[in-house]
């Protein structure tokens, strides 16, 4: 374990915690909409693709129940590492089932933009300077 117990990150060494238990993965791909209205999130080993209000996100007055309310069910999908919305307004979304890059469509359709053999782990995707759609493999 590396500082104040924190795991040191050595893939060959089990992570664990002071408390002796491994960490716990819920989301792993979020991403906010070009309009900065929805976040969206997707767990690394599940296939529901979710989205909030940033507005009840930031509503102190909510309830955890009520905050759940808001949570609206978007998509399923593959299972995916990385979400990233494009300048078309597109959620790009990592396929690690397909080796691919799968954008879904502001209709709801989700179709393939870019795959191969050769994508093996599809895993952080970024927006380049001249617009151009970037991703490293795990």
């Amino acid at each position: 374990q590396g500082r104040a117990g924190r795991p040191t990150g050595n893939r060959r060494e089990a992570v664990a915690f002071p408390t002796g238990k491994g960490p716990q993965v819920h989301v792993e791909g979020i991403a906010i909409d070009p309009r900065l209205e929805y976040v969206y999130d997707k767990p690394l080993v599940g296939r529901t693709l979710s989205g909030v209000p940033i507005g009840a996100l930031l509503d102190a007055s909510l309830s955890s129940r009520a905050l759940r309310e808001r949570v609206k069910h978007v998509a399923q999908s593959d299972l995916t590492h990385s979400l990233k919305f494009d300048t078309q307004g597109n959620l790009c979304l990592t396929s690690l089932e397909w080796n691919a890059i799968t954008p879904q469509r502001p209709d709801g359709r989700t179709e393939l933009l870019a795959g191969s053999i050769g994508f093996p782990w599809p895993d952080t995707i970024a927006i380049g300077p001249d617009v151009d759609l970037l991703f490293s493999n795990a």
